[in-house]
């Protein structure tokens, strides 16, 4: 359980958007899919470390196809966000 970051070839969603759709699995909502100024984020609720891949989860939703297998990263040490044509911005994690 907990935050997974994805790191598509490319965005979907303009930088000023913010997204959030719940996915739901045997009538129970088990994790949550954001984008947050293009960083895509998955909240994993479903027991265990290893979360399902979107596409175990999301193929009815229509999610780019994208996003579908993405590799799901914990805890990375760092993301880089770009917004609007602005220089891109580091974020350090100390986990």
């Amino acid at each position: 359980m907990g935050v997974h970051f994805l790191f598509p070839a490319k965005t979907f969603h303009q930088p000023g958007e913010i997204v959030m759709i719940p996915l739901i699995k045997e009538s129970y909502i088990g994790c949550f899919y954001f984008e947050l100024f293009s960083q895509a984020v998955f909240l994993n609720l479903f027991p265990g470390h290893v979360p399902p891949t979107l596409g175990t989860v999301a193929a009815k939703l229509e999610l780019q196809q994208g996003l579908l297998n993405v590799e799901m990263i914990y805890r990375p040490p760092q993301i880089a966000t770009a917004s609007n044509g602005m220089p891109i911005s580091t974020i350090n994690f100390k986990w």
